[in-house]
């Protein structure tokens, strides 16, 4: 951890605090204690330069724990970090990074379906290439769901140019059940599970660009419209500007009304890279099998997994405790882990 990176508990503190009139303020929920946690599994932790921190002194601003596998190197303790010193290595859990069929698997056992055999029937091609088949059968209703209703659309990213910018016209994608892609030059509409077939950029390059959007979960396929919209894009996705739902819609609040959930997924077999300027906001749930790029100084809300993640841009991450609440279907890391640690114990007399 280097020059003017933090770690904090909460949003009013840190490298940039959120304070009214910051869209990002009025967006998140009210949360006074994020229960921060830092694992470091497989590596050391360095902390290493006079301004970078972990947690902040006085009441719910110190973190909950650190706990480290490998080594730590921590400069002046109590200068860098605030809460208790690092801990046993047994605290990180030993758990793999989610697959890109794993958000699939609990859409197939909801559905009586067996994802195992419709992956051996697709053999042949990489994995990319059969998840993005398989989300195309959940989207459409075809393949190895065809007992099961529309819950989407696929669509060709060539069909639009593979780019959508601020007071574009794209035609409407509806499949007549009421998911589909919409946008209307502001806001990107998506309901149920939407899968783009190529390469997507959203938002012009240079970072001007504010696109909202709205995301429903689908009508037909046995999910709440509570449940929020995935969007999987088969090739590498650039989000480019702003793109997070309406602030004065709120995010992942869980009030009253559809409009104040606007969980979005985003799943990806290739790369995610935010860009265009410093101060962008971005939010959701964002998984790439492949890389997550920061390339701007950008304000994000949400969480992000990837087989490699680059914060070289120093990014502001606010994590958002609700989101577990309304992650939606299909989307790789959301699923329930058990894991099972031996203990030893004796009786006392």
């Amino acid at each position: 951890m280097g020059a003017n990176v933090k770690i904090t508990n909460n949003y009013s503190t840190g490298h940039h605090p959120l304070a009214p009139g910051d869209d990002l303020y009025d967006m998140l929920p009210t949360v006074t204690d994020l229960d921060t946690k830092v694992r470091v599994k497989g590596g050391d932790l360095n902390i290493n330069s006079t301004s970078a921190q972990v947690g902040y002194s006085g009441t719910n601003n110190h973190v909950e724990g650190i706990y480290v596998d490998g080594a730590t190197n921590v400069d002046a303790v109590g200068t860098h970090y605030y809460g208790d010193p690092p801990n046993l290595s047994s605290e990180v859990p030993d758990v793999p990074l989610p697959t890109i069929y794993d958000g699939l698997r609990e859409v197939f056992d909801g559905l009586g379906a067996d994802l195992d055999t419709c992956i051996a029937a697709k053999s042949g091609g990489n994995d990319a290439a059969i998840a993005t088949s398989i989300y195309a059968d959940w989207a459409s209703g075809t393949g190895c769901l065809s007992a099961q209703p529309s819950t989407g659309m696929v669509i060709n990213a060539s069909d639009f140019g593979g780019l959508i910018e601020q007071g574009d016209v794209i035609p409407p994608y509806d499949d007549g059940a009421g998911n589909g892609f919409f946008f209307d030059g502001d806001t990107i509409t998506i309901k149920g599970n939407v899968v783009i077939l190529g390469d997507l950029n959203i938002g012009q390059s240079n970072g001007n660009d504010t696109i909202r959007y709205e995301a429903y979960g689908d009508s037909s396929g046995g999910f709440a419209q509570a449940d929020g919209a995935t969007l999987y894009c088969s090739g590498d996705l650039g989000i480019r500007g702003d793109f997070s739902p309406d602030p004065t819609k709120g995010y992942l609040k869980g009030i009253t009304g559809v409009d104040d959930i606007n969980s979005l997924g985003v799943v990806t077999p290739g790369d995610i890279t935010f860009e265009g300027k410093p101060g962008n906001i971005h939010a959701g749930f964002y998984f790439a099998d492949g890389q997550v790029n920061f390339n701007k100084q950008s304000k994000f809300a949400g969480t992000v997994i990837g087989g490699l993640v680059n914060f070289s841009q120093v990014p502001d991450i606010y994590q958002v405790p609700n989101l577990q609440n309304f992650l939606p279907p299909g989307v790789p890391g959301g699923q329930n882990i058990i894991m099972l640690t031996s203990r030893e114990w004796r009786r006392v007399y």
